[in-house]
């Protein structure tokens, strides 16, 4: 693949066969074209094509041209923009800014091979570049950061600890309830998660050398920073004043935002009701929703709703009559979270569905969300 077409080379021994494959297709990010999987994946004047030595090269990036425009404006797009690829994850991403004064990437643009589906990332820091390491089977990202000169290892412990961007360490001097007294909050901010990990062993140690993530001992969100050396968090715990394996991590937020559902029909209007989520394990303390329809005002700013996990001790645990239906709040999580539709997102032609959460140390696995409605009219007439 060059600037003037697709070629593909033929042969095990010199002279080599040259054969024009494509000449309207031509490379637009020098550094994007890579293989994974038998294929070759490239961004070109046509998109993100996908290329087999036996067929012409097929546009993939029709769901995501609208962000590949933006990407290819960038006065700096010739030197920020490389591809890179994770086999065996079966990804192949390209990594890009949008902003006109940086010379690296900060974010990314993933392509599943598999699922054929469109998902984006940002990175902790800006970056040179990326690559899978055929050793450990890890990500390395090169940090084009001055103030983070690092290179970045990806935890892959396959648990809720791999999901958490950067870590520093604290020590915790004394604490009451979820008041901490630490020997210093600088830097710290609300929303990362403290946690402390075994000492007795060398599993945490190891873990730091090998990238595999370890679950913590205890774990909080940090809810308030109360002056330069005290904090609030979200939970109590018997925390270990001694224990050295206590660090503070940077969050990553992740988001699903649904195509619009019609429920079959985008003619009718719609009064939609109630939601249910559906989760195969609960392991977060708040999950974010917001929830919009095609009549919602384009102004104004919706409410986010919280899902907030319930626990119950089981069925059983309680004795008849003694409590609330299926048990007391205990630790066995209930899978199912419910609620209703906010008056503003209440009537529509179709809904728009946005979940998100926030949380280190933290794992979602979340298989959907259904929502009750009944159909209304055809007509507009009366709605505003």
């Amino acid at each position: 693949m060059k600037g003037d077409g697709i070629f593909r080379l033929t042969g095990s021994s010199l002279p080599f066969q040259i054969t024009p494959v494509d000449g309207t297709v031509v490379l637009s990010a020098i550094d994007s074209a890579k293989t994974a999987n038998n294929f070759v994946y490239a961004y070109t004047n046509k998109g993100i094509v996908e290329i087999t030595d036996t067929s012409s090269p097929n546009v993939i990036s029709i769901p995501v041209d609208n962000i590949l425009k933006e990407i290819s404006q960038n006065p700096n797009f010739f030197l920020s923009t490389f591809g890179f690829v994770y086999e065996t994850e079966y990804e192949f991403g390209i990594a890009y800014t949008l902003s006109p004064s940086r010379l690296t990437a900060d974010s990314a643009l993933i392509y599943n091979t598999v699922t054929k589906e469109w998902y984006t990332w940002e990175f902790p820091v800006p970056i040179w570049s990326a690559q899978v390491s055929p050793i450990d089977n890890q990500m390395y990202l090169a940090s084009a950061s001055d103030d983070f000169p690092y290179v970045y290892r990806e935890r892959k412990g396959l648990n809720s600890a791999d999901y958490a961007d950067a870590q520093v360490e604290v020590d915790i001097i004394s604490y009451t309830g979820t008041t901490l007294t630490l020997a210093s909050t600088t830097g710290l901010v609300v929303g990362e998660t403290i946690a402390q990990f075994d000492n007795t062993t060398d599993e945490f140690v190891i873990s730091q050398l090998t990238g595999q993530s370890v679950l913590p001992l205890n774990k909080a969100i940090i809810t308030s920073i109360v002056d330069a050396t005290q904090i609030v968090v979200s939970v109590e715990a018997d925390w270990d004043v001694d224990n050295a394996n206590t660090y503070v991590f940077t969050p990553f937020e992740w988001r699903i935002k649904t195509l619009p559902n019609a429920t079959g029909n985008a003619a009718v209007l719609k009064r939609f009701q109630r939601w249910a989520a559906y989760f195969a394990d609960i392991d977060f303390l708040e999950l974010q929703t917001t929830l919009t329809t095609n009549l919602s005002p384009a102004n104004e700013v919706l409410a986010t709703q919280p899902f907030i996990p319930v626990r119950l001790t089981g069925w059983g645990d309680t004795p008849w009559g003694n409590g609330p239906w299926g048990g007391e709040t205990g630790d066995v999580p209930v899978y199912i979270l419910r609620g209703d539709v906010e008056r503003n997102a209440a009537r529509g032609h179709m809904i728009f569905i946005e979940v998100s959460n926030a949380e280190a140390l933290t794992s979602v696995n979340y298989l959907g969300l259904a929502i009750s409605y009944y159909p209304m009219t055809q007509s507009l007439r009366g709605f505003r």
